[in-house]
């Protein structure tokens, strides 16, 4: 990429944010930024066009909730967080960048013990109750940003295995079909373990 589609991009970033509500989309906006700087290895590029939005993209990194995205993404975001800070350029967030890129890297790797089907302490310890995870995917440029939403759920055992009950609070009148699918099969999995 040439200085002039650099220029272009960064101005075309500057718009987007102003209206972006997604801390989701705005970080993968700003790491994709972050991406077309890294080839030119010059401090002086980082600084010239990374300076103002500096605060926005640690406070992102530190505050997204990466649950859902590609296992990709936060991967990008982790390495080009680390490259930036070894340029050492922008020496009054230093600290504040390796807080971020801590609380990113014991993210991923709760994520990833999840994924192993290993035991995590900590990753929802802010969450309540039984986790029913519905996975919702919104395109965004071609890239697909998930959200999952936690359901608080009830099981309540019957007098016999047909009688079990699965209720979801708050209830809805008209599932989706892909909750309702989702919620069978948990249900087949819950009978098989009793």
């Amino acid at each position: 990429m040439n200085i002039q589609n650099l220029e272009r991009e960064y101005r075309g970033l500057i718009l987007r944010l102003r209206d972006e509500k997604s801390p989701r989309i705005s970080l993968y906006l700003l790491n994709k930024f972050l991406s077309e700087l890294i080839p030119f290895d010059d401090p002086l590029i980082y600084e010239s066009y990374f300076i103002e939005f500096i605060r926005e993209y640690i406070y992102l990194i530190r505050t997204v909730n990466i649950v859902g995205l590609p296992p990709l993404h936060p991967e990008e975001i982790l390495n080009n967080a680390k490259i930036l800070m070894r340029t050492g350029i922008f020496t009054s967030f230093q600290n504040e960048l390796a807080m971020a890129i801590n609380i990113l890297e014991i993210n991923l790797l709760e994520i990833n013990k999840i994924l192993r089907g290993e035991d995590t302490d900590t990753f929802h310890e802010n969450i309540t109750g039984i986790s029913f995870p519905v996975i919702e995917k919104h395109p965004f440029e071609g890239e697909f940003f998930g959200t999952i939403e936690y359901l608080k759920i009830r099981i309540h055992k019957g007098g016999s295995i047909e009688n079990d009950n699965f209720i979801v609070i708050p209830s809805q009148e008209k599932l989706e079909r892909k909750l309702s699918d989702q919620m069978e099969n948990c249900k087949r999995v819950l009978r098989k373990r009793n």
